[in-house]
């Protein structure tokens, strides 16, 4: 059986490896000034420069059904059936657009809530491509597929709350309570959803707590990849850097930009870690 893989533009892959691995992709939007822009036409630098601009201001939007039908039809001739993870339900409407997409074409198609986001959507991608290559069958691709962020860990802290309030993503009640207290929050994605894993005074704690939450040992499994997310915090990166490459000498260790969707909510300065994990070898 040969299988279509494709997911959405916050999986972070390169022109280059979407290629290598058969991946098609569909771009969420961004709504600046009234103009919806295709994300994957931003050159993220860019726009993160344009996002420190105390006038800017942006809005995400979810591909529409048609996004997704029209890379249905491509894959249509060349595919028995096609695998479509996707970001979390609970952090955009994609998924539901590529459910609706699935109903209007006569091949089987099975939408993938990841409960990811960012870099480990990617990954995802690119695992289930060598797996499906591999001859697994269906119902393990999407078993390992629905199950794949519980081997993710992701953590981060942003400057300002304001972005992720405006995005719908956190209440105004967290955002008044950070700034009147002065804190730097901590905010993890897990099962799908952001949700506040703590706070703390000074960037010395909270560089410290991010690098212990995030490698917080995994039952049966070793560090595969720390990946640091960077927002104008080259210092901050740097140093997480280094700790990384002291206490974890096997696994990859990458320094990361932000793709665009993403970044709105997070504003313009930003500091997280992604972790992934597999299960040790016997």
């Amino acid at each position: 059986m040969k299988y279509g893989i494709v997911t959405d533009s916050t999986c972070s892959l390169d022109q280059e490896t979407l290629k290598k691995h058969g991946i098609s992709l569909v771009s969420l939007y961004i709504n600046k000034d009234g103009k919806y822009l295709k994300a994957l036409e931003l050159d993220p630098k860019m726009y993160s420069k344009e996002m420190a601009d105390p006038s800017f201001s942006a809005l995400t939007s979810q591909p529409s059904p048609n996004d997704f039908y029209e890379i249905f039809m491509k894959l249509k001739a060349v595919c028995d059936l096609i695998l479509v993870p996707v970001i979390s339900s609970k952090l955009s409407g994609t998924y539901s657009s590529a459910l609706l997409a699935a109903e209007m074409i006569d091949i089987p198609v099975k939408v993938i809530d990841s409960r990811l986001t960012s870099y480990p959507l990617g990954s995802l991608a690119i695992n289930l491509r060598k797996l499906a290559e591999s001859g697994r069958p269906l119902d393990e691709l999407i078993e390992y597929a629905e199950n794949f962020h519980r081997k993710v860990r992701v953590f981060f802290s942003v400057d300002s709350l304001e972005y992720l309030y405006r995005g719908g993503r956190i209440g105004k009640a967290k955002v008044l309570m950070g700034s009147l207290l002065n804190l730097k929050p901590i905010i993890e994605l897990s099962d799908g959803e952001l949700k506040a894993a703590g706070t703390v005074r000074g960037n010395k704690k909270l560089l410290e707590k991010l690098f212990s939450l995030a490698t917080m040992p995994m039952a049966g499994h070793d560090l595969k990849t720390f990946r640091i997310l960077n927002v104008s915090r080259d210092e901050d990166s740097k140093l997480l850097y280094s700790k990384a490459k002291n206490n974890f000498p096997n696994a990859d260790i990458f320094i990361s930009d932000i793709e665009p969707v993403v970044l709105t909510h997070l504003g313009p300065s930003a500091i997280g870690i992604i972790t992934e994990w597999q299960e040790k070898s016997i």
